[in-house]
């Protein structure tokens, strides 16, 4: 089987939207392609103003990207802030920064639901450990 068969097997089961890339209606089309095709759309924010574009998209699903796109500077804290713009019946996600399960108890302790972690887990040596630690579990 080549890859092009294997990718066409493959199902998403979340798409990121960027709401600095995309304006209010057109993250509310691409909502509305993802409830049709039975994919979550995970808008990702990083500011107040991009906190009220998902919302009034109709956004379920919000991520808040820690990462300053423009410096690169990353700031947990940043999504700390943002989540009193968001209701609690919007699933609120951190993105970027998250290093141990210090922060993910911190982040827990001012209502994130989860977290999504790509560098800190990329560069350890040892994947699964990592995973367990930062699960808390070590």
């Amino acid at each position: 089987m080549g890859a092009a068969s294997r990718c066409r097997e493959s199902t998403a089961e979340a798409l990121r939207l960027i709401t600095s890339l995309l304006d209010t209606k057109a993250l509310r089309y691409y909502i509305s392609i993802c409830d049709s095709l039975g994919i979550s759309a995970l808008v990702e924010i990083h500011d107040e103003s991009e906190v009220e574009s998902a919302l009034s998209a109709g956004a379920r699903l919000i991520g808040v990207n820690n990462c300053n796109l423009r410096d690169f500077s990353v700031d947990i804290n940043n999504c700390i802030r943002l989540r009193a713009s968001v209701p609690n019946t919007v699933l609120f996600v951190a993105e970027s920064g998250i290093k141990d399960s210090t922060d993910i108890q911190m982040l827990r302790e001012n209502g994130v639901d989860a977290v999504l972690i790509g560098e800190t887990l990329m560069r350890a040596p040892d994947k699964t450990e990592k995973l367990l630690e930062q699960r808390g579990n070590l």
